[in-house]
């Protein structure tokens, strides 16, 4: 069967199909193949019907036979949609000439909880143009793909379209074109996201093994952990062509600029780049340090880090206080959250987060969270005390 979106029982669903499969009757005759051919032009693009219209055939057969079995499908290609759009179209006009009728549902029968009676809308050919559709995103490929080629990131990201399920409707030298720029953006994208998860991975690998040192940081400051941690990765990030500062003026403050508790960059072949801002505060003052964050960057950082020093409560109440701030602060936002809260690259605790850049429309960067935990009353209290024994 094929999926629609009107909500209702099986018999309904088989009904419903066993229409769509009256209207492929009505205007396809499977026995006559060369008529059948001619009828393609009907429901297909006219470059896909020059272009392959045996395989025209197979697509609207196929589309016959799903809306005849008795499996439920939640998904329904776009290019199959498009067929069944151009089925239901043709077949409504044809039936006025004709007058032609579906298979109707007797009134009073299936009403819903509102009153509704669902058989005005199965009776009614042209509801189907709606309810066998969630949108008609298929019709607008020609549009997605001006989009896509504008900032592939607005189609994937924000409008969440995964445009390659829409490659069969394009002309084929717009599909070798698309091919073209994925081939090129993937790759792109993966050298991107190789050195953003380096750092990442770079940052989490310190911070865990300077956690195991907890009491080396009893009663260090934020500025003394972030100098250790400019310190521990400086020359690591060297030998990759990465720069790591602390205390670089930038950004917004109240009257002046800013001051970052880190800056990454590089510099290749005399082109700078900026890779990320990051900024360290201890818990009680992390949904303030988001904002100083937001303050430093701009639309040309890559991405941006936060570490959530604990040394004074339970960890399990700083995840999950994390947690609830990152929720009330993407409501009052300027720079809201797309998507969700997400561990970042299998690592413990590391949170990422996806936000639009306001200077840029469709532009997104990622924010990281880390915490780095030094409280741990309970084994500094084992620690102690089998010491104590041992005396």
């Amino acid at each position: 069967m094929l999926p629609n979106y009107l909500d209702s029982g099986r018999e309904i669903q088989k009904i419903i199909n066993e229409n769509v499969c009256c209207m492929i009757e009505g205007l396809v005759d499977f026995n006559e193949p060369e008529l059948c051919e001619e009828m393609m032009d009907c429901f297909f693009p006219e470059y896909m019907v020059d272009d392959d219209v045996e395989k025209c055939v197979k697509i609207i057969k196929n589309l016959y036979n799903m809306a005849k079995d008795s499996y439920e499908r939640e998904y329904l290609p776009p290019l199959y949609e498009w067929v069944l759009f151009y089925v239901i179209s043709n077949w409504i006009d044809l039936a006025k000439d004709l007058d032609l009728t579906l298979n109707e549902l007797p009134r009073g029968i299936y009403v819903d909880e509102d009153g509704f009676d669902l058989c005005d809308s199965v009776n009614d050919p042209q509801e189907y143009l709606t309810f066998m559709f969630m949108d008609w995103d298929f019709l607008q490929v020609d549009t997605l793909y001006s989009l896509y080629k504008r900032n592939p990131d607005i189609v994937d990201k924000i409008l969440g379209m995964d445009i390659s399920q829409y490659v069969e409707l394009m002309p084929k030298d717009i599909q070798i074109e698309y091919k073209r720029l994925e081939k090129e953006r993937l790759e792109e994208v993966e050298e991107h996201v190789q050195q953003e998860e380096y750092i990442i991975n770079a940052l989490h690998s310190y911070l865990q093994l300077e956690s195991s040192r907890s009491m080396k940081y009893e009663g260090c400051s934020e500025v003394d952990l972030s100098d250790n941690i400019r310190n521990g990765l400086f020359q690591l990030f060297k030998e990759h062509g990465i720069d790591i500062e602390r205390e670089v003026r930038g950004g917004y403050t109240v009257k002046d600029l800013g001051e970052m508790d880190f800056y990454i960059s590089s510099c290749e072949n005399g082109r700078y780049k900026k890779i990320a801002v990051g900024e360290n505060k201890k818990w009680g003052n992390y949904e303030e340090a988001i904002g100083q964050l937001l303050g430093y960057m701009d639309s040309d950082v890559e991405f941006g880090f936060i570490i959530i020093y604990n040394d004074w409560t339970c960890l399990q109440t700083v995840l999950d206080g994390r947690i609830d701030i990152l929720k009330k602060y993407n409501s009052q936002s300027d720079f809201k959250m797309v998507g969700e809260i997400e561990e970042a690259f299998n690592l413990e605790n590391v949170l990422r987060t996806c936000h639009q850049n306001p200077e840029k429309a469709g532009s997104l960067f990622h924010l990281y969270h880390f915490v780095f935990n030094t409280y741990k009353p309970e084994r500094k209290k084992a620690a102690r005390a089998s010491r104590k024994v041992n005396i």
